[in-house]
């Protein structure tokens, strides 16, 4: 709301309507001077500011304390002193994910070149430096590690070093010894089909084999970067699929329509989403300071969502802890079944995305 003079003209300058007061009875537009200073929209802007924050907090606060109280009051018409649930599910996510994708790099658990097959760049590369390193005088472990390195046939694979392993096929990368190991080179075969999807397969593996060759660690990279970037799209799909098994089992209830459902899981994400990022605040504090007791506070954090949704469930639909505790234990396995539904069609688009 804007602390600017009314004008002392009556009529809207956005609809025309002849007004009654501050505001526009039609379109809601406030009637004030037009005309701002620097220091008026600055002013302005600063209040926008907290006053969204004083409704987003003082909504948090009982997600918190009262879960399935907010959504209650909405569905009753409740509204004004709380944050709209889209805009505050808007909000947070975008917030989540910001965060997210700051501390979790997808390719980064591909960079690890322990267990990892080696490309044929690589095996090349590698085979120079165990030439090199000989001088030209090829003894009995240099030519084992180059005939392995260079038989095409086979495929090559870093493995973690272990004490009993064959010294002669031992490598140094990065300081750190590992293990070169042999595997039959790995194939994918298609039938010959006429149907779509096996031939819409067939030439995206063919396209990748062009692209990436034996290299798997890039492979896998792009794959988890495309996948984990889809992951919003998959949250906001699942948003509505749980509302509607969540109407599914209070389908006896009949002042309850999807929308209002739609409300309850609205709010849910969004102590889910905060919930989440505590988690991942604490694993990284964990992972910096190595205090142990950060991962029992970690597994209490994913612990209280389930109670929150439970406690959310029980006093927004207003039944006892018998029947809550089973819709909840369905509500949950349904839910991940349908997650699961999801995560794999969102794989599969991200392979052909690919």
């Amino acid at each position: 709301m804007s602390h600017l003079p009314e004008r002392k003209e009556r009529d809207c300058l956005n609809c025309g309507t002849i007004v009654n007061g501050k505001f526009c009875h039609i379109c809601g537009q406030q009637n004030i001077q037009i005309k701002q200073s620097f220091i008026s929209l600055t002013r302005h802007f600063i209040y926008d500011i907290f006053h969204f924050d004083g409704k987003f907090f003082d909504t948090l606060k009982y997600l918190f304390t009262r879960p399935g109280y907010i959504p209650k009051e909405y569905i009753k018409g409740r509204r004004q002193s709380y944050l709209d649930p889209i805009r505050m599910y808007l909000f947070t996510s975008a917030i989540f994910f910001i965060i997210f994708f700051t501390l979790n790099d997808p390719r980064s658990a591909f960079q690890d070149v322990g267990d990892q097959k080696l490309s044929r760049n690589e095996r090349f590369i590698m085979a120079s430096e165990v030439f090199s390193g000989s001088a030209g005088k090829m003894d009995s472990i240099s030519e084992k590690k180059m005939r392995l390195l260079l038989d095409t046939s086979v495929s090559v694979y870093l493995m973690k070093h272990q004490g009993t392993a064959d010294s002669a096929l031992l490598v140094n990368r990065n300081n750190q010894l590992y293990r070169l190991q042999a595997r039959k080179v790995d194939t994918v075969a298609f039938k010959n089909s006429s149907k779509w999807l096996s031939r819409m397969f067939s030439d995206r593996y063919a396209q990748y084999q062009k692209r990436y060759g034996d290299d798997s660690k890039a492979f896998f990279g792009d794959f988890s970067d495309t996948f984990m970037h889809k992951l919003p799209y998959v949250l906001f799909v699942s948003l509505p699929v749980f509302a509607l098994i969540l109407k599914l089992l209070y389908l006896r209830r009949k002042e309850y329509l999807y929308a209002d459902h739609v409300v309850f899981t609205l709010y849910h994400f969004i102590l889910s989403f905060i919930l989440l990022l505590l988690f991942f605040s604490i694993d990284q504090l964990e992972a910096s300071l190595d205090w142990g007791f950060l991962n029992y506070l970690g597994a209490v954090i994913i612990i209280s969502i389930a109670v929150f949704l439970f406690r959310g469930m029980k006093r927004f639909y207003g039944q006892g802890k018998g029947k809550t505790f089973i819709k909840f234990a369905l509500l949950n396995l349904l839910g991940l079944i349908s997650l699961l539904v999801i995560m794999i069609l969102f794989i599969v688009l991200s392979f052909i995305q690919l």
